[in-house]
Formats: structure tokens, C-alpha cells, sequence
């Protein structure tokens, strides 16, 4: 019944943001995934369905964040990322998909000093996404924040204008 469906798309979003380990993003994946496709699109275009989206691997490395310096598993969170985004293309949940690498190129380039493969990581991400300009801003805002940071500011905005599909005169 739709009651139930509404309520159930509403405990998804609530819950996106406790998971703390592979085992809850796995469970809050499962619980998705007994959604009809129609179902799972319903939620993924409402509002609260984009948030749970974003919010559960950002969930993830927020954890990894609070660890102890000496147990920080950084491969490991790299790792559940790649899970959660390897689950959400076979769901169909683009939105999740571009969080989830979104949150691997922040690993990357902050935790793990490795803006290369961060860059590689968005390149092939935005290639195989559809030209959706939300997942696209997902990406590209993560990859221009991590230029800047760097302190690259010609790079970061163009990444950044990328996001917002603003070319600049000489971008790509």
C-alpha cells in the first residue's frame, strides 16, 4: 500500500545518516533494493531521497573521521565507498552513485594527499553518469573544493564552473 511505501521512503531518509559501518550502508542499501523500480525512482527524485543519498557515504567518512589518528582506515572507507557505488549502479541510483565517489575523491585528495587519482576518479565518474546537473555538481564541487585546498585556484574553478555547467572562456 502507498502508506506503507511513503512511510518506508521516509524511515530511508531518516536513517542515511547513522550508518557507521559497511554492514549499515549494506542494510540501508538492502532495504532500497526491496523497493519496486518504481518505488526506488520515487525516492531518489524527492528531496529527502537526494539527502539520504548524499548523506549516507558522507556518514561513512564522517566516522572514519572520528577515529583515533593511529586506527584511520582510510583504504578501507575507499573500499565501502566503491561498495556502496558499485550497489547503487545496479540500483539505478545515480544520486548515490555521485555521492559516494563524491566522498572518495574528498579521501582521496584530503585524507590521502592523492589529487591525481581523485581527478581520474571524477573523470571517470562524470563519463559513465548521465548528464544530470545535480550529480554532476556533486563531483565536480568536491574535485574543484580539493584544487582549491591545494591551492590551485584556475583549476578549482574550473571544476567548479564545470559543476555549475558555466564554461569559461579556454575550459574544456
Amino acid at each position: 500500500p502507498r502508506d506503507q511505501v511513503d512511510a518506508l521512503r521516509e524511515l530511508l531518509f531518516s536513517t542515511s545518516s547513522f550508518a557507521r559501518t559497511r554492514e549499515d550502508a549494506a542494510a540501508w542499501l538492502k532495504a532500497v533494493s526491496s523497493l519496486s523500480e518504481d518505488e526506488r525512482e520515487r525516492f531518489v527524485q524527492s528531496e529527502n531521497g537526494k539527502m539520504g543519498c548524499v548523506w549516507l557515504p558522507e556518514a561513512l567518512i564522517l566516522q572514519e573521521w572520528k577515529a583515533e589518528k593511529t586506527t584511520k582506515d582510510w583504504q578501507s572507507t575507499l573500499s565501502a565507498l566503491q561498495e556502496i557505488a558499485d550497489r547503487a549502479v545496479a540500483l539505478k541510483l545515480d544520486v548515490l552513485v555521485a555521492a559516494a565517489v563524491r566522498n572518495q575523491i574528498i579521501v582521496l585528495a584530503d585524507c590521502l594527499s592523492d589529487l591525481s587519482t581523485a581527478t581520474e576518479k571524477a573523470e571517470a565518474a562524470l563519463a559513465a553518469l548521465p548528464g544530470d546537473a545535480y550529480c554532476r555538481f556533486l563531483v565536480c564541487d568536491a574535485l574543484g573544493r580539493q584544487h582549491l585546498y591545494y591551492g590551485d585556484r584556475h583549476v578549482a574553478l574550473s571544476w567548479l564552473r564545470r559543476g555549475l555547467k558555466v564554461p569559461l572562456l579556454g575550459d574544456p
